[in-house]
């Protein structure tokens, strides 16, 4: 079956080796040959406008589906964030296409059922996210929360949870962060697109410290 293109991430990678150019990568929800739920990642080709999916497999966790994963430079490097309580950094092997973990950090008990939607913007010293949790209603009802990270990935801030619009699914893959603004993006319904521009000081103040 083909990627769930809904719920997929493009992320630049700044290679590191001169004789690369820069990348721009996916990563999204797909059917795995084992017809179980899960992740893959590849290069996003610009010329044709085409995506490469690679499967993605990883061994520290037993599970039978897998979402929610999101890119993020840690360390000046890409990594995966895989869960987030507990904070679970992981980095993908390119040639096995293998999830690695390479660290865990405990998070505040508040994060227990957040799941990842954007992935993480550097801004200055710190890395910004878009996360969301679920209420298991009917229909379910998708609220959002905004976390902020320093650049060793501790906690630095967090928001309540909130919501865009009154609709009860929406869903945030985008996030840039500047220093009079913040723009996100989002869908309703798994149907439209919307951004939304916010003013940073306002923001701020939503923030809690950790």
């Amino acid at each position: 079956m083909p990627i769930d293109y809904s719920n997929t991430l493009i992320y630049k990678i700044t290679c590191k080796d001169v004789n690369v150019e820069d990348r721009l990568v996916f990563i999204g929800t797909e059917y795995h040959k084992n017809n179980k739920i899960g992740i893959s990642w590849g290069d996003y080709k610009i010329v044709n406008n085409s995506l490469e999916p690679k499967e993605i497999t990883q061994d520290f966790v037993n599970s039978d589906c897998e979402k929610n994963w999101v890119f993020c430079n840690y360390k000046e490097e890409t990594h995966i964030i895989y869960s987030w309580s507990p904070l679970r950094i992981c980095k993908i092997d390119e040639n096995t296409s293998k999830l690695n973990l390479v660290e865990t950090k405990k998070l505040p008990k508040y994060f227990k059922n957040v799941r990842g939607s954007s992935s993480g913007f550097t801004y200055e010293n710190e890395i910004w996210f878009i996360c969301h949790i679920v209420s298991y209603e009917t229909p379910r009802h998708y609220y959002n929360i905004i976390s902020v990270f320093d650049e060793n990935m501790d906690l630095l801030r967090y928001s309540f949870p909130f919501k865009f619009s009154d609709q009860c699914i929406e869903y945030s893959l985008g996030l840039i962060v500047e220093d009079t603004q913040i723009i996100m993006t989002y869908s309703e319904l798994d149907k439209s697109s919307k951004i939304g521009i916010f003013d940073k000081s306002y923001i701020d103040k939503l923030l809690i410290c950790n």
